[in-house]
């Protein structure tokens, strides 16, 4: 998969409440009953999905991955529609090439944003910042750079709104528990201190924000967040 950044880091575990002060969208990967996967962009746990023309627009060239084959990405209305659906292989995205952020009044500094998203398990992480389910879909871990990333904070969002945040173990190993029917995002944030630039903007610090998108087919069923109005 195309790595664009590349930079000798130190490690800064981030604040969940902070860093979503500065900017609270993320991406997510959805599979519908019928026909090819999907990423939105937006805000699961709100009912926040983005339109185009909008905020979709800040997503200038998102990549996407059914295991290690490129897939091709249309924009549309309200998504961006995947050539493949979520079947064998797991389906990985990233957008890199979101502008430097001045978030200093949050407390983070100049910002490089780096989105990311996955549908489905594999046997190595492939995303900078990647979520792997365990099987028994009890427990996952979090990797950066493909290495575990112990303590990092983690928020897990259900189908009706409800969040829980907690942080992962010394192996980036966190429970996860999956009450109702429907499908649940598992979304991480962490800073990075690799100082920079990119498309002429100097930056001190990379965001990378990750989901990972889980489906849970049994349990009791529950009600749906309501779509909120998208934001302008």
């Amino acid at each position: 998969m195309k790595i664009r950044l590349i930079a000798t880091s130190l490690l800064v575990s981030a604040s969940l409440l902070g860093a979503t002060a500065a900017n609270a969208h993320y991406l997510w990967i959805e599979q519908p009953a019928k026909g090819n996967a999907i990423i939105h962009f937006g805000e699961f746990n709100e009912g926040v999905i983005e339109h185009s023309p909008g905020r979709m627009e800040e997503m200038p060239s998102i990549e996407a991955f059914s295991g290690a084959t490129p897939l091709s990405v249309a924009k549309q209305a309200d998504r961006f529609l995947l050539s493949a659906s979520a079947g064998g292989e797991a389906i990985t995205a990233q957008e890199l090439d979101y502008p430097v952020k001045d978030w200093r009044a949050n407390g983070i500094g100049l910002a490089k944003p780096m989105f990311y998203a996955r549908f489905g398990a594999a046997t190595s992480p492939t995303l900078d910042l990647d979520i792997l389910p365990a099987a028994d879909g009890t427990s996952a871990q979090v990797f950066l750079h493909g290495k575990p990333l112990a303590s990092a904070a983690y928020s897990l969002h259900a189908p009706n709104g409800w969040s829980q945040s907690g942080k992962a173990d010394a192996d980036g190993k966190i429970r996860i528990g999956l009450p109702w029917r429907g499908q649940y995002l598992v979304e991480v944030i962490q800073l990075e201190k690799a100082p920079g630039s990119y498309q002429g903007a100097a930056y001190d610090v990379l965001r990378h924000r990750t989901t990972l998108t889980l489906i849970q087919p049994i349990g009791a069923p529950t009600f749906a967040v309501p779509l909120a109005s998208h934001h302008e």
